[in-house]
């Protein structure tokens, strides 16, 4: 299975074992990534990833990334629901 890798702008997370580092390809939406990166997930992810705001823009096919919540933990908790 595939995963998309996660940046973090929080170095309490990069590389803390209780926080996931990727999450599964299938849990994103191609042609979302498209619309907002005009990129497909592979580039991305072979560009060094996603941010966790850009991961929930894409999972909750939102227009902005200002639609995201701000701060990391919050996205953080939004993705958690879904690994």
């Amino acid at each position: 299975m595939k995963h998309m890798k996660i940046l973090f702008t929080n170095p309490e997370y990069k590389n803390n074992p209780g926080i996931p580092q990727s999450i599964p390809f299938h849990l994103l939406n191609e042609n979302w990534a498209y619309y907002i990166h005009h990129q497909s997930l592979e580039k991305l992810n072979s560009r060094g990833g996603m941010s966790l705001r850009e991961i929930v823009v894409n999972m909750k096919r939102l227009d902005r990334i200002r639609e995201a919540p701000k701060e990391e933990v919050d996205c953080l908790k939004f993705i958690m629901k879904f690994i």
